[in-house]
């Protein structure tokens, strides 16, 4: 069995829109960032996000912990050092394990 690509061209009548939210930097700056995965790791959620093009991050991942109260998203700093190493690490993994599977599926 083959697993469905959902993109542009699918021809399925649904949407493709990509998940997006808006952070606020300390300078009171607002990012719009693609949401890149949320993901668990060590019992805590966590949100990987990639500021839009025209941002002068674009080139970042970010890293939040995470968390949703019904309608509400809260991301708060990552401020451990440690923690945030892991966190990297283990995102940076998920992500290389995604990619090697889509260059299978191709």
């Amino acid at each position: 069995m083959t697993e469905h690509v959902h993109d542009e061209n699918c021809n399925h009548d649904h949407d493709h829109e990509i998940p997006m939210v808006t952070i606020t930097l300390e300078d009171d700056t607002d990012v719009n960032c693609i949401v890149v995965d949320v993901f668990e790791f060590k019992g805590k959620e966590y949100i990987a996000l990639l500021p839009e093009e025209d941002s002068e991050m674009d080139e970042e991942i970010l890293l939040f912990h995470y968390s949703e109260d019904g309608e509400f998203i809260d991301l708060q700093e990552i401020e451990d050092e440690n923690e945030f190493n892991a966190v990297s690490e283990h995102f940076q993994d998920i992500f290389e394990k995604g990619l090697e599977l889509e260059e299978e599926q191709e």
